[in-house]
């Protein structure tokens, strides 16, 4: 199926007739393309850097069934999952807050304090769990 361009999407949420037909606007023209493209930009990553899915799913901390269900795009991450799979696969700060964008999440704001430790342990390179550690030695939630 030919991607949508904007003009298109604009001309279709102008007609949308009701929030029923909005909700699969959204779910059909973006939750599912978002998904895909965050799935094709970490396989791309895994491929590149010689990574096995198990072994970014154990150092990002994440279950390994949810982990699974989040690589092969049944599944969509929160925010901290992201950032924690960003994390284990130590992205830089600009590759982070992409992974945030096309997963469909916030990005990382330096003047929200909990974010601001996240930004420290990406820049530092630190592992999900160091981070984890700041974090809750500077009484901020984990990721959880």
């Amino acid at each position: 199926m030919k991607e949508k361009t904007t003009a298109e999407l604009l001309e279709m949420l102008q007609n949308v007739a009701n929030t029923k037909r909005l909700y699969q606007l959204l779910e059909e023209d973006y939750e599912e393309k978002n998904q895909k493209t965050f799935v094709s930009e970490i396989n791309k990553i895994l491929d590149k850097r010689k990574i096995e899915k198990c072994q970014l799913i154990q150092e990002a901390g994440i279950q390994r069934n949810y982990g699974y269900q989040i690589l092969s795009g049944k599944r969509k991450p929160g925010r901290d999952k992201v950032i924690a799979i960003s994390l284990a696969l130590q992205l830089n700060l600009e590759e982070t807050q992409r992974m945030l964008k096309i997963a469909g999440e916030g990005n990382l704001y330096s003047k929200v304090r909990r974010d601001a430790i996240i930004i420290f342990s990406i820049e530092r390179k630190l592992k999900v769990i160091e981070a984890n550690e700041l974090l809750f030695n500077m009484e901020e939630e984990p990721l959880q």
